[in-house]
């Protein structure tokens, strides 16, 4: 209205009610707070749709509902990254394409124990070219079978492979060494040792390189050549049959006795001899060889019989030479057969054919203490070298043996053992396997190997001076280590304790008043002593004034 001013009107602030907008599309009120909303606005859970409100989400272009699963979890496709990528369901049939995350590995060029303890989730592993790391069962441990357990049906297991060696000869590894199996060109595997008695086995060709002393049967035929002398028309050959007969051809023969004798000595003893004989182209009566006729007696009369003129020979003690007795008659001497020939040689101041020396033949031995065949005791008799071939000791008390699992007795008797002093071990000239004394250290303690690590040695020191041995290396590949030490200063000074094998020192110069000292008793645990010698060194120590005396124990150990 003309002339009608219109009042100012400024509103406080606070919560003032002025009513409510009324709707007017395209209006801009600013910015408003909503502090509350109606009750009917938001729909309750499993409402129906159409009532409450919906949340949306821009792509950059449309906007879209956001959506839930029936279980109300809010849906998200994660495309790319993130843990665990696409997933699929256990036995169901693949999609084509598959679209799936990347399998990320750790790397680990030399393969270590893991940090996870078993049972914790682990990652996968893979060397520098992105290897997967595998346990191969089919090779280190193939398939394992527990001993004495039943086999299962069906039975799955590696194939064992042999090398194949034509000519067996000697392996490489030494012995005690890891070697494979060998196998001919035919794939047969080499075997060692030999064949139980098995009566009607046929066992193929065998060649029978050599015979006991004594066998019968012969596999062949023994040739002999006869010694040449004045005449020779050939060579013999004999054999011997099963029963030790020998048989044989005399297709020559030289006036040599010692060629006839050399084919006899092939034979057994007692034996039966048959000779073919085939005589010279000039001798048209087979049964004589030279002046001999076999199948009949000699004629009586002074008869040569081989360079022996028996006419010429005058009466008395002549000497004709060695003389062979082959056989004996059956009563002559009490004896049948002989081995060997016997040469007798009667002294010539004993008139009764019937002694040789001092036995007569033919008599029983008088009674007495006669020796026979045995030396009787003569003390002070030199009987020349004689080789003992065997000993039986005796088991009593005073005898050197002794038997096993015997209860000892005062004043048993026995040997002492002897053992090489060694102050410092190494290895011995003689190889594996030889004989070898037994070695002591400086003070005749018996070295020993491989002292297990919970056998302690207590020992004592007392030393005086610098870089003073208490205790020597013990032997090749081994370790001293100290448990335990309690000692004490005779004068006021330092003590230091090192070895021979860097770092030398093992313990730092202490100083101490005199008739002081240290004790460390150990920690108790066997993997962790006072200190540890370098290996193949011994344990010393340097005193600056005084001597230092105590204990200390001690384990070897090998390493």
């Amino acid at each position: 209205m003309p002339g009608r001013h219109e009042p100012d009107i400024t509103l406080e602030a606070g919560d003032l009610t002025i009513g409510k907008l009324s709707a007017n599309s395209g209006v801009d009120i600013g910015d408003v707070d909503i502090l509350t909303l109606p009750s009917d606005v938001a729909a309750a859970e499993d409402a129906a749709l159409g009532k409450g409100m919906l949340i949306q989400a821009d792509d950059g272009t449309d906007r879209h509902n956001v959506l839930v699963d029936t279980d109300g979890h809010l849906q998200i496709d994660i495309l790319t990254g993130g843990g665990a990528g696409t997933q699929y369901t256990e036995d169901v049939v693949t999609a084509n394409p598959i679209i799936g995350g990347a399998g990320m590995m750790e790397r680990d060029d030399a393969l270590s124990a893991l940090t996870p303890a078993e049972g914790d989730w682990a990652a996968m592993r893979c060397n520098a070219n992105g290897a997967l790391w595998v346990e191969d069962v089919s090779t280190s441990s193939g398939v394992a079978y527990t001993e004495d357990v039943a086999t299962p049906n069906p039975i799955i297991g590696t194939a064992t492979m042999v090398e194949r060696d034509d000519v067996l000869s000697a392996l490489a590894p030494a012995e005690g060494d890891w070697a494979a199996l060998r196998c001919d060109a035919n794939g047969a595997l080499w075997i060692t040792g030999k064949l139980s008695a098995n009566s009607g086995v046929d066992i193929g060709d065998v060649d029978v390189t050599s015979l006991p002393v004594g066998s019968q049967a012969m596999a062949a035929a023994t040739p002999v050549t006869l010694a040449t002398d004045d005449i020779q028309f050939g060579a013999v050959g004999a054999a011997a049959d099963p029963d030790g007969n020998i048989h044989g051809q005399l297709r020559s023969i030289a006036e040599n006795t010692d060629a006839l004798e050399a084919l006899l000595s092939k034979g057994q003893t007692p034996m039966a001899i048959s000779i073919s004989v085939v005589p010279a182209n000039n001798i048209t009566d087979a049964t004589y060889l030279g002046d001999i006729k076999f199948g009949e007696s000699l004629p009586a009369g002074t008869n040569n019989i081989g360079d022996v003129d028996i006419a010429t020979i005058a009466a008395g003690n002549n000497n004709i030479g060695n003389v062979d007795i082959v056989t004996f008659p059956a009563a002559q001497l009490g004896m049948q057969a002989m081995a060997a020939s016997l040469s007798v040689t009667p002294a010539n101041n004993i008139s009764d054919a019937t002694y040789i020396g001092d036995i007569k033949f033919g008599e029983s031995i008088p009674a007495g203490t006669n020796a026979i065949g045995k030396l009787a005791a003569n003390s002070g008799v030199d009987i020349g070298d004689v080789d003992v071939t065997s000993i039986v000791p005796g088991t009593a008390a005073t005898n050197l043996g002794k038997a096993e699992d015997a209860a000892h007795s005062s004043g048993d008797v026995g040997v002492m053992p002897l053992a090489v002093r060694n102050d410092a071990l190494a290895t011995l000239a003689g190889a594996d396997g030889d004989y070898a004394p037994l070695q002591v250290d400086a003070n005749g303690a018996l070295f020993m190997a491989n002292t297990p690590v919970n056998a302690t040695v207590t020992a004592s020191l007392s030393e005086t001076g610098s870089d003073q041995e208490i205790l020597v290396a013990q032997g090749a590949n081994t370790q001293i280590w100290i448990d335990s030490i309690a000692f004490t200063m005779t004068d006021a000074g330092t003590a230091q304790f090192h070895h021979d094998i860097g770092p030398a020192n093992l313990s730092g110069a202490m100083s101490f008043d005199a008739n002081g000292g240290w004790s460390h008793a150990g920690s108790g645990n066997p993997d962790m002593p006072l200190w540890k010698c370098g290996t193949n060194g011994g344990f010393d120590v340097t005193v600056s004034a005084g001597t230092i005396n105590g204990t200390y124990s001690y384990r070897v150990v090998s390493v």
